[in-house]
Order: structure tokens, then sequence, then C-alpha cells
């Protein structure tokens, strides 16, 4: 069996989200968050989810001589068969008790309720998921509570707002914190689930994310402006864990879990999606060792992990919604399985949710999600195997980010593709592209790497600063 160097200290550090996560602090009479609901619509037609952690801090105030606290809801008048309440995700109580969580939409049009019977100061996590099928659900610490179908077709483009629900008389303000809310146009969950043991992410389709931050600041694809009036935010969150990341393979920074190779391929950490390659999906806080072969040359990891063995194949394991593992399907694995046949891979990169390799012949290859171009093909079309880019063959290293691609040629050349609004191809402008282009005019790059949505690179040292 492979050793660890002698005196060598893993860097794993787990330490409570309260620490580096805030949440909204909501009192029952005035507090509210608003976002406009013109960017994006919740709809009749489309799946969602919406999710958080909330904490009650006390009971709600009568309105309408309901007991009832809003997490979220929507001012809509206009829905599809002239609803006056749009959409409200309700904890129901009494003056002194909480009974259960509730759904009504689209004046009733919808209404389900699950009973539950909440306790103060205790952290939940709560999830409304409407699937493709018109099936909703409710979930309470990943259980469903209730759930119903219907596929009325509506449409609701109203101001959103957490923490109260804006109709006349029905005002049913939230009494606690609310942490990490979410918004996304997919169904994350459709079925039971082990609650999230981590801060939530932008993940692909997210909406809106807030409630993580000392103010009310929107991590979604929109970055939406959130009106906030009187929420205070305090480091108070959910009793989760992050882990610390210490990358082995430099041109990989955006990493969910510690790596280390010595010959045999050791890893730990987040196992959600089976990303640990041992055919499980349990968690460790201390190094396993995949499988039992010593023949591992390089690896890189995120929500998926891809290694190269010392004979040349390429190996992929984890996360495979959008074909990322390359073996051209979506199907999750939590064992390593081969991608082709091939045995001419020389470096992988895993990106968020799309992996670029380079072959020993400096032909560069991609597959995974393509929604921004991160493929570099010219198209934003997913990929479930291998695609060459161009027909060049004088690659010489890549590096996947969150949503692009970063790669460097041997005439030292760096060259960028895919998502851009903040910048991250380096090409001075915020506009996305679907095929590399080159950043500058520099020959003097020689290594890259590509971060969630920045980049960065180092220059070989004996040319002029």
């Amino acid at each position: 069996m492979a050793q660890f160097p002698s005196g060598y200290t893993f860097p794993i550090i787990n330490s409570p989200v309260a620490n580096t996560s805030y949440s909204g602090l909501f009192n029952s009479t005035s507090t509210n968050l608003q976002f406009p609901g013109t960017t994006f619509q919740l709809s009749g037609q489309n799946t969602f989810t919406v999710e958080c952690f909330m904490y009650l801090t006390g009971y709600f105030n009568s309105y309408a001589g309901g007991y009832n606290g809003a997490l979220f809801a929507t001012t809509s008048t206009t829905l599809g068969n002239g609803g006056n309440f749009g959409l409200q995700l309700l904890i129901n109580g009494t003056a002194s008790s909480f009974t259960g969580i509730q759904l009504y939409l689209n004046a009733g049009t919808v209404n389900i309720t699950g009973t539950y019977n909440f306790s103060l100061n205790t952290w939940y996590h709560i999830a409304l998921v409407r699937n493709i099928g018109g099936v909703f659900t409710i979930y309470v610490n990943g259980v469903s509570v209730a759930t119903t179908t219907n596929t009325t077709t509506w449409i609701d483009n109203s101001p959103y707002s957490i923490g109260y629900s804006p109709q006349t008389s029905y005002n049913n303000y939230f009494n606690g914190y609310i942490s990490n809310f979410r918004i996304t146009n997919t169904a994350v969950y459709t079925s039971n689930f082990t609650p999230p043991t981590s801060a939530l992410t932008a993940i692909p389709g997210t909406l809106l994310l807030t409630c993580q931050d000392s103010t009310p600041i929107d991590h979604g694809q929109y970055n939406l402006p959130i009106t906030n009036t009187n929420v205070t935010f305090s480091q108070v969150s959910p009793p989760l864990s992050t882990v610390s990341s210490t990358v082995v393979d430099m041109a990989d920074m955006f990493v969910r879990k510690e790596l280390f190779l010595n010959a045999g391929l050791w890893i730990w950490g987040y196992n959600n999606l089976g990303q640990l390659g041992n055919g499980t999906i349990v968690y460790y806080s201390s190094p396993i060792q995949v499988g039992s072969l010593t023949n591992w040359k390089q690896v890189a990891a995120n929500y998926h992990t891809a290694s190269i063995k010392t004979d040349g194949t390429l190996w992929t394991f984890g996360y495979n919604n959008y074909g990322q593992l390359g073996n051209g399907t979506i199907v999750y694995y939590s064992s390593p399985i081969q991608v082709g046949s091939l045995t001419n891979w020389k470096q992988v990169s895993a990106g968020y949710i799309h992996t670029a390799s380079i072959k020993t012949d400096g032909t560069l290859w991609t597959f995974g999600y393509n929604n921004y171009g991160q493929l570099g093909n010219g198209t934003t079309v997913n990929y479930s195997s291998p695609i060459q880019i161009g027909s060049l063959t004088n690659w010489k290293q890549v590096s996947s980010g969150g949503y692009h691609t970063t790669s460097i040629k041997t005439d030292g050349t760096l060259w960028t593709c895919g998502y851009n609004g903040s910048g991250g191809l380096g090409n001075g402008t915020t506009s996305g592209y679907s095929s590399p282009i080159q950043v500058g005019s520099l020959t003097n790059w020689k290594q890259v790497a590509g971060g969630l949505y920045h980049t960065a690179s180092i220059s070989s040292p004996d040319l002029p600063a």
C-alpha cells in the first residue's frame, strides 16, 4: 500500500458555517426582503425549487384570524385563472404552537398542508419542489410532508418576498432566522433526501441565492437587487460544516475536498454524489484509498473526480447530471469508470460540472455542461463523451473553472472560453465565448487555474515584469 510522506499533515479543518455565513433575523411585525419577479418567473409549466434553513424564535401574530408566518410569497393578482394570492409558503400555527407547513397558490387552486410540530429555537431545512409533471412536494429536513399534483398553467412575475406575505390583511410576518435562501429552476429533490450539510451554493439554474452575508446579496445568476425592510443579519447559521480545500493539482482551484496522490489514489471529505470513488456516499474526514491500485498518475476534483493512470487511461466518478464523467451517460458513479478505451491521456481538469483533458498528441478534449460555451466547440450543447476542440495539437495545460475553461499552448499563449459575466475570460469584456479566445498577446504564460468565476495564471519568471 502506498505511504504518505513522513510528517505530512493533512489540512482538513471542519469549521461551522456560523463563522463564515449569515442569517437574516425577521420579526413578527415589520421585516421582509423583496426582489423583482420580472427577471425570471416561477410558473405552472416549469420545474423549480424554493429552499432555505429556518429557525423560529417566537410565535406568529394573528392575521385575518390565522397564525401563519410566510417564508416566501408573491404579490401576483394575475395568475393563470385570476387568483389573487400568488404563491405563499407558510408555517402554520396557533398563538402558542406550530402545527404544519402550507403551500397556498393561485387563490387556492393549489392548497396543501403538511402536519409538522415545529419547535422554537431549532434549525430546519425546508424545500418546496415542483417537478415537470406538476407534482408539488414540501419537504421538512429531507422528508416529504405534503404532496399534490396540479397542472394548471400560471406564470408569476410579480415582486417576490421573503419573510412575509404582501397581501392586504394577510401580511403573515415570519418570526425568526432565515438562512441560505435559494430558488432554482430545477427540481433539486425528487424523493426523500439527506438535508444539506454545507452552505447552499449557486448550482446550475440558481435564480436567487441570498441570506448568506452581512447584507442581502444575491449570489444567483442574475445578481438581483434586494430591498431590505428592517431585516438584520448576523453570524447565526445552521449547524452545518464546511471543509477547507488544499489543491494538489494546482490547475484546479475550485474543489470540494482534498486529495493526495502517491501512486495510490487517496481521497476524503464530501461524498454525497459518490465523488470519493469508494463505492459509497459516506463522508470521510480522514484519507481513504480508492481501490488498491498504485498506478495513478494525476488527479483533479470537484463535485466529480477525474484521474489518469500511468498507462494513459482516463477514469472518472461522482456527479454526472450533464455527462461530465464522459462515459456517454448522465448516471452517477461512486466507483471509477473508464472514459473510453484510449491510452494517451496526459492531463485532466475537473470543472464545476464539466471536464477538460489534453492527450499526449497535444489535442484538447472536453465534455459535460456547456450552457455557457465552456466546452469550447462553438456550441452550447452538452456532451457526455469527449469532443475535440478544434484540430490544433499544441495544447500544453488546461484548467476547468466553474463555467469556463482556460488553457495554455506550447507557444506560451493563454486561451479561455465560456462564462464571462465577471470578466473571468480576461479579454477585457464581459461577453461569453463558446470557442477559445486569446488573452492578450503575451507568449510567456506558464500555468493557469480556473476558479469559479475568475482565473489566475503565472508567467515565466525569466521574462520582464
